[in-house]
């Protein structure tokens, strides 16, 4: 898989300005040779994310609603019609058909998301100030717990297992904060930042209006939950609910404005060429076409003779009846 840079491709929605510059910093990158087997624009990724995404939590609250409107708002303690809004959880994971068509196209969602992760780190260590700086390798650890977690309270839900499923949740909200900071800061190592300025301005725009409404709406979020949990306040879930959707729609939202950054590269897989399979045997400069398959079947028939050597089979031997020996003593005090 090769990874390659537009020339003269210009953001979506950005036309083309004095401030599109070739990339000085950027090294040239010679593209492998042989035939491309499949050809997939940047854009793609970013895109096929963010519908995957809100199409996986669209179809599951309308399927929900439809189905079980009265039995997902219902909470400990009110029921319709003193709540009207379900919450994220009860929609994604509490009913059936629902929870199956919401886990099919989270699951379809996966792909496109640890593409863009993967993408947006190699973007970043395309330049020099990307590989001489720490954060694109911390980001993508951070991301990649992220976004495992983020799968942790998707499948396991509250109904299933609720300790685990919050443990998943908060270990996602955790990583959020570092995740879209992290994302903020390296915009500027991306190859975006050195051809177009305007779309750099636009995409880190996007990214901060969608960061600050993200975090600011927590704040009403753990107001309106203790309002329902403590004081057992009517409607306060409903309303809880709302700021529970908002953070979903904003938390696909800030990743969407990727396809900025995107749009100047290609993900192009080629295939390998005789001359680099036959570069990476290290059989090939050694032997004749000839002699090849039988200097491999030497090798091979060596590896196979030191494996069942007289010691490999005595220390095999030991090991199986050690194994024995101990199942029998522990079994015996069980």
């Amino acid at each position: 898989m090769t990874l390659t840079h537009r020339t003269g491709a210009t953001p979506p929605g950005v036309s083309p300005t004095k401030d599109h510059a070739p990339c000085n910093d950027r090294e040239d990158r010679e593209v492998p040779s042989g035939r491309s087997l499949f050809h997939i624009p940047g854009t793609w990724v970013a895109q096929l994310h963010t519908g995957f995404a809100y199409s996986a939590f669209a179809v599951a609250f309308v399927v929900a609603c439809y189905t079980h409107y009265e039995k997902i708002v219902r909470n400990e303690f009110f029921g319709y019609p003193q709540e009207w809004l379900p919450s994220v959880s009860a929609t994604i994971g509490d009913r059936y058909p629902a929870r199956a068509l919401f886990q099919i196209l989270i699951a379809l969602t996966a792909g496109p998301r640890f593409l863009l992760v993967l993408l947006w780190f190699a973007l970043c260590r395309s330049s020099p100030r990307g590989r001489q700086s720490w954060t694109p390798n911390l980001l993508l650890g951070i991301a990649l717990v992220r976004t495992i977690s983020c799968g942790g309270w998707v499948y396991i839900t509250s109904s299933d297992d609720h300790n685990t499923h919050d443990v998943a949740m908060i270990t996602y909200m955790l990583c959020t904060l570092p995740y879209m900071a992290w994302m903020l800061r390296t915009t500027s190592y991306t190859p975006l930042a050195f051809t177009d300025a305007r779309g750099l301005r636009i995409a880190k725009k996007w990214r901060w209006i969608t960061c600050l409404a993200f975090f600011g709406t927590i704040v009403p979020l753990v107001y309106f939950f203790i309002q329902h949990k403590v004081h057992h306040v009517a409607g306060a879930y409903s309303i809880y609910a709302i700021f529970e959707w908002s953070l979903i729609i904003l938390d696909v939202a800030f990743d969407a404005a990727a396809m900025y950054e995107f749009s100047l590269v290609d993900i192009i897989i080629k295939e390998s060429t005789s001359a680099t399979k036959k570069a990476d045997d290290p059989l090939a400069g050694r032997f004749g076409p000839g002699e090849l398959s039988k200097a491999s079947g030497r090798q091979w028939g060596s590896v196979v003779t030191t494996l069942f050597s007289a010691s490999h089979r005595h220390f095999l031997a030991d090991t199986y009846m050690a194994f024995v020996f101990w199942t029998l003593f522990t079994a015996l005090g069980a």
